[in-house]
């Protein structure tokens, strides 16, 4: 996620636009209150966006199931809303409120997994029309049910795919809240493979419960969870659940609904970069230059949990260490950023540009005299080859500016 995102994502008024922007375009009954501040301070805009999908859809159930049972009676009594309602999916609604039948039904489509570019027109025309009137039905009861089930099959075997993998798709896209995710990292192993069980609708063998015991060990320590997974968290993780069977539908539901994963801890994240830097500082002195390089990433990762933690103030300092151990772990760009941001409370950019050069510099000095008079130190040598990849990256960084004669200096040998 870019830096504008994070930003934003951090935001409470972003947050509350989300509901201000669903809310606006649906009728009072399908309205979703706004969560409380505390509520919407600890979740980010894509937990938002689960709350309000997970929350329309039951809305919409409860409506639908209220307005079919009235239309069995003689002589229905629909309040307000109801009505409503009725106008809005009928189209008689405000315009912004109008229920666009064709984008439901694309997007019921892509929910079921199915990309129209991958069939021709005839066959994506007769998708579009089976999807349409399953979204716009408002049979209710056993018939209402078949109806959409029947319209459900024959778009299947249109696209030609089973309606298990339908039913599977429709689950990779729930999105679990934030709630959700903290009752999921709390679940027992037998708790875990139950939901799993139930998220999958099936059974899971011996070695499929196992998997999925071990995938959501996977980073466990580190202080890294639910949306600060590294790559390589999620890469070991598919991995693991790949080899026990699980499809790739299967795979992303589990680590969508949090059932192969646990919560984010900052401390736990500190604590654990701390000693990884440790590690990796002793690998490194010790000439293990692969070893060191990878412990630095270990330990960059669970950094970025601070550093990515809104709540958790950050000093220049704090970004300097992100900076050396970014750099450290080969990661420069992400390191230039970082070391960029250690004069983020300097209003001028010209003084700014000039503390950052002359800390760059004055480094660069004192590692070229260090492995100078080490050439055999492995240590040494990768000390200052890391650091003028890191001046590389900050001359190169498109955000920040430095004179060209001061770039000179520092890319300089």
């Amino acid at each position: 996620m870019s830096k504008t995102a994070l930003l934003r994502s951090a935001q409470p008024s972003a947050k509350v636009n989300l509901f201000k922007q669903y809310n606006g375009s649906v009728p009072k009954i399908l309205q979703v209150p706004m969560p409380k501040a505390d509520v919407l301070q600890k979740a980010n805009c894509a937990t938002v966006k689960g709350i309000l999908h997970l929350q329309s859809v039951s809305k919409k159930n409860e409506a639908l199931t209220a307005i079919t049972r009235k239309r069995s009676l003689k002589a229905p009594n629909f309040t307000a809303e109801e009505k409503e309602y009725m106008d809005w999916v009928q189209g008689n609604a405000p315009k912004s409120q109008k229920m666009d039948l064709v984008g439901m039904a694309k997007a019921r489509l892509k929910e079921m997994g199915i990309q129209l570019d991958c069939y021709n027109s005839k066959e994506a025309a007769a998708m579009v029309c089976e999807a349409i009137a399953e979204v716009a039905s408002f049979a209710g009861g056993p018939a209402g049910a078949a109806l959409k089930a029947a319209k459900a099959r024959n778009i299947m075997k249109i696209a030609g795919v089973s309606a298990d993998a339908e039913k599977a798709a429709v689950a990779t896209r729930t999105v679990a809240s934030a709630a959700d995710l903290a009752k999921a990292a709390k679940l027992s192993n037998s708790e875990r493979v139950l939901a799993a069980e139930k998220s999958l609708g099936r059974k899971l063998t011996e070695q499929q419960e196992k998997a999925l015991i071990k995938a959501h060990e996977v980073a466990a320590g580190t202080g890294r969870g639910y949306g600060t997974y590294s790559k390589a968290d999620i890469a070991e993780k598919t991995r693991i659940l790949q080899q026990a069977g699980f499809n790739a539908t299967e795979r992303e539901a589990l680590l969508r609904q949090g059932l192969a994963g646990s919560l984010s801890d900052t401390k736990a994240a500190r604590d654990f970069a701390n000693k990884a830097r440790l590690e990796a500082d002793k690998l490194r002195v010790s000439g293990n230059i692969s070893e060191s390089t990878a412990s630095y990433r270990k330990a960059s990762d669970s950094y970025e949990v601070f550093i990515a933690d809104p709540k958790a103030a950050k000093s220049s300092r704090d970004y300097w260490v992100g900076a050396k151990l970014n750099a450290a772990a080969e990661r420069y760009d992400k390191a230039a950023e970082y070391f960029i941001k250690t004069e983020q409370a300097t209003a001028r950019s010209d003084v700014k540009a000039q503390n950052i050069f002359e800390a760059l510099n004055r480094e660069k000095n004192e590692l070229r005299v260090i492995a100078s008079k080490n050439p055999g130190s492995k240590s040494a040598q990768k000390n200052y080859q890391d650091h003028r990849k890191l001046i590389e990256a900050v001359t190169n960084n498109k955000s920040f500016q430095l004179g060209d004669a001061w770039k000179r200096e520092l890319l300089k040998p």
